[in-house]
C-alpha cells in the first residue's frame, strides 16, 4: 500500500500550532509523536448536479460560520471517489464534549445554507482522532504519513 502524506490547512490566520490541532495532546514514543483531536464527522449526499456547489458552500460559507463557534479548531472536507455525490465534513473541536454536543449540522442558519444543495445528511459520528507522526518530521514541520 502506498503512503499518503497529509497536509491540513484550515486557512486560519493563526499559527499552524494554534489552529487545527490546538486541542492536541502529544504523546512521545521512541520514534513517534501522536497528536490527538476531537472530531465530529457529518456525511452529506448532494442533490444531483449540485456536488460542486455543495463543495464550494462547505469550503466557504460553512467554514466561515463554524469559525464563529466556540471550540471550533478546523475542518477537513472529504469527497467520495466511488460515490460522487457523497461528502464528509470532519470538524475538529477543542474538547470531546464540544465534538459530541455541538450539533452544527442542525443549526437553523446551517440548514438554510445547505438545504438547497443536499438530499440528505447521512450519518453523524464523533471520534477522537490520533495522528501518528515521526518525531523528526514533527520537529521539522513536515507532513505526516497517514497510510
Amino acid at each position: 500500500m502506498a503512503h499518503i502524506g497529509l497536509v491540513i490547512d484550515d486557512s486560519s490566520e493563526t499559527h499552524p500550532s494554534d489552529s487545527l490541532w490546538e486541542s492536541k495532546s502529544l504523546a512521545h514514543g521512541r520514534d513517534t509523536v501522536r497528536m490527538t483531536s476531537h472530531i465530529r464527522s457529518v456525511g452529506f449526499i448532494s442533490k444531483p448536479g449540485q456536488i460542486q456547489e455543495l463543495k464550494t458552500c462547505l469550503q466557504g460559507p460553512l467554514i466561515d460560520a463554524l469559525r464563529q463557534t466556540r471550540g471550533f479548531a478546523g475542518a477537513m472536507i472529504l469527497h467520495g471517489q466511488k460515490e460522487s455525490r457523497s461528502l464528509w465534513v470532519l470538524t475538529c473541536w477543542e474538547t470531546d464534549d464540544q465534538a459530541a454536543n455541538n450539533c452544527w449540522e442542525e443549526f437553523p442558519a446551517i440548514r438554510k445554507l445547505l438545504s438547497p444543495l443536499i438530499d440528505v445528511c447521512t450519518k453523524v459520528q464523533t471520534f477522537q482522532a490520533t495522528l501518528p507522526q515521526l518525531a523528526e518530521s514533527y520537529s521539522q514541520g513536515k507532513a505526516a504519513t497517514v497510510c
